[in-house]
């Protein structure tokens, strides 16, 4: 029997097929941004050939990032971006240059993820809310990339029909996940034996120390220190015995020495609990050289400051927490812009959304050692 398909039809079962083997987004932790570290988006490739997510924007209600040319997903495998460098993670936000921390001004719990291709056509888009009709959509802004590129958005209103929708607050107990093209909710991976938090590396005369904190520890038994000079190979350097469960925070420090002056270093700490499962710190990156400014800071123009539109620009020697206060002429507090770690060496781009009225203002960095302050005006 003959089968004739039109030219429509043909075209149809291609895209079909072409579709289906696209790259899509698998798995969401939501999270936020600002206040822990859960957040991250999982991609999967269902092709038996390797595909690159250069160029392609992912954008939420806290921070825009264009994917560089290392975003590649394995054939039938995974790509995992998250928040900060960890194990399993492939392309860490807080270390990449294309980034833009966002604030979002509409008083509203939920948040929302929206995956551009190069060509800025939407590919993915799911939004979280306690109801389905929200005040932060539409939304849109320019993302100003490392090298000055200007990528501009604009997100849809929430009745368009790309998007999905789940009912759920900005930090729910739960993460995302499509099967089958279809989203789900799923319950969160089970806690680990502890959580490290202002993990810090600071070198001087010759000795890098390391210092952090644990929030708790519940059937830890070890504290393995770790170091790489590449921030893919690392090896273990010490290791530090649990000081036994606990609810409240725990202090530890180590010292390293005999380091190459000059020399780039990765550190972070691995912890071995009773059933040998695993857990791991953010990575931290430190120079081993003395005399070099701690922290750098500069407040950016936009094309029409009269509107608001400013940017601070930081950077840091080392890596450390940091938090970044806008004050207006009377040394009030305006907002906060960031508080948060940053990574050694890696360069910061804030964005202040508010309508700044004009005027005299400071910014505020405050770093575990010093004060930083950055004057401008805003005019008419």
């Amino acid at each position: 029997m003959n089968i004739r398909l039109s030219l429509a039809a043909i075209l149809t079962i291609l895209w079909g097929a072409t579709y289906s083997q696209s790259i899509f987004i698998s798995r969401i932790v939501p999270g936020n941004y600002l206040s822990d570290n859960r957040h991250r988006v999982e991609f999967s490739n269902p092709a038996n050939k390797v595909q690159s997510l250069e160029g392609y924007l992912l954008v939420t209600r806290d921070y825009s990032v264009r994917l560089p040319a290392e975003a590649r997903v394995p054939a039938k495998g995974t790509f995992v971006l998250a928040k900060n460098p960890a194990l399993g993670v492939n392309l860490s936000m807080a270390t990449t240059p294309d980034f833009l921390i966002r604030f979002p001004m509409v008083e509203h719990e939920g948040n929302y993820l929206v995956l551009f291709d190069p060509n800025g056509r939407i590919v993915e888009a799911l939004y979280f809310s306690p109801v389905p009709n929200v005040p932060f959509l539409p939304d849109r802004d320019t993302l100003y990339t490392y090298s000055r590129e200007k990528i501009p958005y604009y997100i849809p209103p929430e009745n368009r029909t790309i998007w999905s929708h789940f009912t759920a607050g900005s930090n729910p107990s739960n993460v995302f996940v499509k099967t089958n093209g279809t989203w789900r909710s799923s319950n969160i991976l089970e806690k680990p034996a502890t959580d490290y938090q202002n993990v810090t590396v600071r070198y001087k005369e010759g000795i890098m120390s390391l210092r952090w904190t644990t929030t708790f520890e519940n059937g830890s038994k070890l504290h393995i220190v770790e170091r790489s000079t590449d921030i893919e190979q690392f090896e273990p350097i010490d290791t530090l015995n649990s000081q036994g469960d606990s609810r409240t925070m725990r202090q530890y420090v180590f010292y390293d020495q005999g380091l190459v002056k000059g020399q780039t270093y990765y550190y972070r700490i691995h912890n071995v609990d009773a059933q040998n499962k695993d857990t791991y710190s953010r990575i931290r990156e430190v120079r081993a050289e003395e005399g070099q400014e701690e922290f750098s800071m500069e407040v950016l123009q936009g094309p029409t400051s009269g509107a608001g539109q400013w940017r601070v620009r930081f950077n840091s020697q080392y890596s450390q927490q940091v938090r970044i206060k806008l004050y207006d002429d009377r040394m009030m507090e305006a907002a906060i812009l960031f508080d948060d770690f940053v990574y050694a060496g890696n360069p910061g781009l804030l964005k202040i959304g508010r309508k700044l009225a004009p005027g005299n203002y400071t910014i505020l960095a405050e770093t575990e050692t010093r004060r930083f302050g950055q004057n401008f005006e805003v005019k008419d």
